[in-house]
């Protein structure tokens, strides 16, 4: 299921001993009712017959809610075995085939509206020793940016690294473009204004590229939350949602890296790649000549494009996922700018799914991540399927269904346990945490039917949502 789920302590053949007394197999099932209903369709009972199809479409709910639980259980069993054998590449001490340093890397930093902590980034970004820092500001907030830059208050030698250019208007792929073309660096980091780098992030993401398969390098996201928030009472339900997400999206990511060597799609706050697949003129015309349904000119989804386009051209894509290397965002929307973002991240993800099955044939070198793929565009219909089959298994075999229901509601329980262990001050907001991991009901269904809107406002939210 689209949610992966943790470890369970029940045992599946345990499972299936004590239930196999109580509900015939399934070929039991199917060979009875293939009698009866020959029998009664030849003596022309057609309301009898009826019956039977009804109870035969009762059996195949509980059977369907039977196979989702068992593709979930095998999932979680894959994912969780897979995140423990992941291992992130360890920095090359001493190791003289391995010349890359800090300054080989070129910072940019497209940025429009500029929020107050951009001086804190800032200062964490020049911390790390970078060749250069290029920020792509535009041309109506020259004011804005040099205040915000004065405020960071960086030594003389640390401000010299620094240049601002200015685009003549907000757009984030030609931003983007426009700080590539001034780099010298042979890596170049693209990273959104309200990131905090760990101290030592660079030295610890760049071994990656010891590997000359590698084409960029995705790190692990958190939210950051003030020590003197970090409490039950000051933590608001937005920043426990989003962490939540990024949490399960961590372990997700490092999984399937693991399992397939493969990442879908780059997260924008902070990539790192080779300079030399982004500064390709192919690249830089893709990146701003890119439309969905060869209509809808995009602009945002700048790292789902890169992502493909790294797919695309055998390149791999490494997850350096460490404390080291665990990038953090100072703000986190609320209300209805929370649900925009959400939708629109999910837009973006699937015209990239659809995309990538189209024109990114190394998936199917790879089963694991093709079936996946595959899964991600169907989620919608397997999460309708789903949600009938235990609708109609509860009104037909409830003991079987609570049985299973018991099953989720474990597993989730020891989900939420892991995750309030790591962020025990956001206890409060648990409710907020049950209500991210199910939001994928709603955020699927209204996505895909503005799937066409390409900007970065949603058309006409529900209302239910617009007013939460």
């Amino acid at each position: 299921m689209p949610w992966s789920h943790g470890p369970s302590r029940c045992s599946g053949a345990t499972f299936f001993q004590e239930t196999t007394l109580k509900v015939p197999s399934q070929a039991t099932w199917q060979r009875r009712y293939s009698i009866l209903l020959a029998h009664l369709k030849s003596q022309n009972y057609p309301v009898a017959w009826g019956v039977c199809v009804v109870i035969s479409g009762q059996m195949a709910a509980v059977t369907t809610l039977v196979a989702f639980w068992l593709w979930g259980y095998i999932d979680s069993r894959i994912l969780s075995s897979a995140s423990k054998r992941y291992r992130p590449v360890q920095r090359q001490v001493g190791n003289p085939s391995f010349n890359l340093a800090t300054s080989d890397v070129s910072v940019i930093v497209p940025t429009v509206s500029t929020k107050t902590s951009f001086p804190s980034c800032l200062r964490t970004w020049v911390a790390n020793k970078p060749r250069e820092i290029i920020i792509i500001a535009v041309e109506g907030e020259r004011e804005h940016i040099t205040s915000l830059i004065r405020d960071a208050a960086l030594p003389p030698d640390a401000a010299t690294q620094i240049k601002v250019l200015y685009a003549p208007a907000a757009s984030k792929r030609e931003q983007f473009k426009l700080g590539i073309e001034a780099t010298k660096g042979s890596i170049i980091v693209n990273v959104d204004d309200h990131i905090l780098w760990p101290e030592a992030f660079l030295q610890s993401a760049l071994p990656c590229f010891h590997d000359k398969s590698v084409g960029a390098v995705g790190p692990p996201l958190a939210v950051h939350i003030p020590q003197q928030r970090r409490n039950s009472r000051d933590v608001t339900p937005w920043e426990t949602a989003m962490t939540r997400a990024l949490w399960r999206r961590n372990s997700g990511l490092a999984a399937v890296y693991a399992i397939a060597g493969w990442c879908w799609v780059l997260a924008g706050s902070t990539v790192l790649f080779r300079g030399e697949i982004l500064r390709d003129a192919r690249f830089l015309h893709g990146l701003t000549n890119d439309y969905w349904l060869g209509r809808f000119k995009l602009d945002t989804g700048d790292d789902t494009f890169s992502s493909r386009w790294l797919q695309q051209h055998n390149w791999n894509i490494a997850i350096q996922s460490m404390p080291e290397t665990r990038v953090s965002r100072t703000t986190v929307k609320s209300g209805r700018a929370f649900f925009e973002q959400a939708f629109r991240w999910e837009r973006s993800t699937i015209q990239s799914f659809l995309r990538t099955l189209r024109d990114v044939p190394q998936i199917w070198e790879k089963p694991y991540v093709a079936r996946k793929t595959i899964e991600r565009v169907l989620r919608p219909v397997l999460t309708a399927i789903h949600i009938l089959s235990w609708i109609f298994s509860f009104s037909t075999y409830p003991k079987l269904a609570s049985l299973i229901l018991v099953y989720y509601l474990w597993d989730a329980a020891l989900s939420y346990a892991a995750f309030l262990k790591e962020y025990p001050y956001m206890w409060r907001q648990l409710g907020a945490v049950v209500l991210m991991d199910h939001f994928y009901i709603i955020q699927d269904i209204w996505s895909w039917l503005t799937l066409d809107n390409v900007s970065h406002v949603i058309i006409s939210m529900p209302a239910s949502l617009s007013n939460f």
